[in-house]
């Protein structure tokens, strides 16, 4: 397994890089499988090519892999930004009756959008530690 394994700084902090990613990754596959059974299937499509992208990065080159986890964290903090915005210009139009909104954009959508946001800015400060691990760092 010499020069294949993809790590930072140390194998804990590895770990937690990587469950956070999987974490991201997770939640947006569960809401395009949700997307997909309402017949909408441009996000779950979108998902698995993000997938597909940092696993075949991870095979590949560490380079390429630091350039897709830099990707997928700006499009969670671009995502983010996006809902947070919303949220706040939904908090001044109370004539919008659509329950769907409320709901994907209420207090919880914040919280859920804020979170997501420190987990985009988490992965592309922490992308730049990874490194390929040799015998001799080990």
């Amino acid at each position: 397994m010499k020069n294949t394994i993809f790590d930072i700084t140390t194998e804990k902090a590895g770990a937690k890089f990587y469950l956070v990613l999987g974490f991201s990754l997770l939640f947006f596959l569960r809401k395009g499988i949700q997307y997909a059974f309402i017949g909408s299937y441009v996000p779950i499509i979108i998902i698995l090519i993000v997938i597909s992208l940092l696993v075949c990065s991870k095979v590949k080159s560490l380079k390429f892999h630091k350039k897709a986890i830099k990707l997928w964290s700006v499009l969670l903090i671009i995502w983010s930004i996006f809902r947070i915005l919303m949220t706040i210009i939904i908090l001044f139009l109370k004539s919008i009756n659509e329950s769907h909104i409320y709901e994907q954009l209420g207090v919880f959508g914040f919280l859920l959008s804020l979170i997501i946001m420190f987990i985009g800015v988490y992965l592309y400060r922490k992308s730049k530690y990874l490194y390929k691990k040799t015998s001799s760092n080990q």
